[in-house]
């Protein structure tokens, strides 16, 4: 059944909704003419998390960290429309999909991955956990880039991952050993586990069987052959999570 995405009512009292047209994800518009995006809500818990999101924008928007621009928030009660810059593009999750049997025949492949380890590290630099990495949280750009969206679960190293009562997290991407602050370790782990669905044909990681699903990740990857400097900083990352998980 298709998803109806056509702008509620009520948007109209936050922003000018004309020339806005739903895109891929639920309770997201754009306007091709402006190069806008609308992100909305009239649940409680996901408006404080786009509120959460308009902030952080805003603070890694002075970080020169390469994702959407905050351009204005609205809220009352319940309801919230956070409007930010239009990134043409395709999401990670999108172009997973589009190969089936996984990304690693790409030629690209290799490229893309160190593009988006890169992007993590860009952030871990200046202090910020993102939180909430997977694929449809990875943007490939029309220009070739890649960037982090949705920063509504981002956090300064070493803040609680609980603040006001809220906590969002991505079940299957979420860190295996529960740690309340926030950790570079969440993002290289999820991180991973990102990778390990472009390359497609890796036994998805349980939370009892972690050893087992990096001992896979290693071994596939010495067999994709990737340069000395992705796999430098690929086994770095791994070792990282076999001292702290195991």
């Amino acid at each position: 059944m298709a998803v109806d995405n056509r702008a509620p009512d009520w948007l109209n009292d936050f922003v000018d909704t004309q020339g806005l047209e739903p895109i891929a994800d639920r309770y997201v518009l754009k306007n091709d003419a402006l190069g806008t995006r609308v992100k909305y809500s009239d649940r409680l818990v996901d408006s404080v998390l786009l509120q959460r999101e308009a902030l952080w924008l805003s603070k890694v928007a002075l970080l020169d960290i390469d994702t959407h621009r905050c351009i204005r928030f609205e809220k009352d009660g319940n309801r919230a429309a956070l409007v930010t810059d239009y990134i043409s593009g395709q999401s990670l999750s999108e172009i997973i999909r589009s190969f089936k049997g996984g990304l690693s025949s790409n030629s690209r492949f290799e490229h893309l991955v160190l593009l988006l380890i890169e992007q993590v590290a860009a952030i871990h630099r200046v202090g910020i956990i993102h939180g909430d990495i997977k694929p449809s949280n990875v943007l490939m750009k029309r220009d070739g880039g890649v960037c982090l969206i949705d920063f509504s679960n981002a956090r300064k190293v070493g803040e609680p991952w609980v603040e006001r009562e809220v906590s969002q997290s991505t079940q299957s991407f979420m860190y295996p050993r529960h740690r309340e602050q926030a950790s570079q370790l969440h993002d290289y782990y999820a991180l991973m586990m990102t990778m390990s669905l472009m390359i497609g044909d890796l036994t998805p990681c349980h939370f009892d069987s972690c050893n087992e699903w990096m001992q896979q990740l290693v071994s596939r990857c010495d067999q994709l052959n990737f340069g000395l400097n992705l796999q430098h900083q690929l086994r770095n990352i791994i070792a990282q999570l076999s001292e702290d998980i195991l």
